[in-house]
């Protein structure tokens, strides 16, 4: 059973408790080991448009804001041999595990590797294999 670092329970705080809930619990289930991304979590306006000028967001943070700025997002690293792993089989695995848990506790999720949850994972437009964001409110892909 794993669990997050102190740095990972930091890159929590300010996400809402029910997404913070279904990270651990998910985390707590996984076969997988993963942990909470730097800026993974709750960010501010000027974090967001730092990511969206490198390209690693769709979104400004000013004229659209992301679901991270309010907390309604995590964005999770992956882990094997505790090292950061980025291949996209893992952030399968962990999507099947985390959005499980999601659809038991009964909060829609959704995965930036199937953004309009339909699964064809072949027609995204971008990927973020790692972002989770609460789907019941209507935001552009990060």
């Amino acid at each position: 059973m794993y669990k997050f670092s102190q740095a990972s329970e930091a890159r929590l705080w300010g996400v809402d408790e029910r997404l913070q809930e279904i990270a651990r619990l998910a985390l707590s289930r996984s076969r997988i080991d993963f942990g909470i991304g730097f800026l993974g979590g709750l960010r501010t306006a000027s974090e967001q448009y730092d990511l969206f000028l490198k390209k690693k967001s769709k979104v400004d943070g000013t004229t659209n804001r992301s679901k991270h700025q309010e907390g309604l997002a995590i964005d999770v690293v992956a882990y094997v041999d505790g090292r950061p792993r980025w291949e996209k089989e893992y952030y399968y695995m962990l999507a099947g595990t985390i959005l499980a848990v999601a659809a038991e506790k009964g909060l829609p999720l959704r995965w930036g590797g199937d953004w309009d949850s339909d699964n064809d994972f072949l027609d995204q437009t971008f990927n973020d294999f790692g972002h989770f964001e609460v789907a019941n409110v209507n935001h552009n892909q990060e």
